[in-house]
């Protein structure tokens, strides 16, 4: 599943927003939620790391004393829990245009979060039924579809 930002072509049909999707291999593209969500988790814990050792240098540099990093520290992890399975249980299924991103697997290894980054690779989706569920918005009278040919 995906998503696109939406726009009204010259012709008048709507869909995927070139100046955000460019095209691929002649066809209109889009954007996973599987490489947004993973990539989104990445990140949030990327930039925590980050700024935790900023605090850390400030406080160290402005106020002269260190602060350590304190593991043990636990909160109530039941939603942190929950978020991290769904996001492990996420496909790795990607569209044609995000082949050879960045994207990451997670997983706990004693007891500590582990995020690594990888290729997000194709899937042989030959033996998958795909649907297409569209709704018209009543007016308007064409669209224009991620990844299918024009025709």
């Amino acid at each position: 599943m995906g998503y696109y930002i939406e726009a009204v072509s010259d012709d008048g049909s709507v869909g995927p927003d070139e100046d955000f999707h460019p095209k691929y291999q002649n066809m209109h593209s889009a954007n996973s939620y599987n490489l947004t969500l993973k990539m989104l988790y990445y990140s949030l814990y990327q930039i925590s790391d980050f700024l935790k050792d900023v605090i850390i240098n400030q406080v160290k540099d402005f106020h002269k004393k260190d602060l350590k990093f304190n593991s043990d520290y636990k909160t109530d992890t039941k939603t942190w829990e929950e978020l991290f399975y769904k996001i492990q249980n996420l496909p790795n299924i990607y569209f044609p245009n995000e082949f050879g991103k960045a994207t990451c697997d997670v997983k706990i290894e004693n007891g500590k979060l582990i995020l690594q980054t990888k290729s997000a690779e194709s899937t042989d989706l030959s033996k998958h039924k795909i649907e297409i569920m569209t709704f018209g918005d009543g007016f308007t009278r064409n669209y224009r579809m991620p990844f299918m040919k024009p025709g």
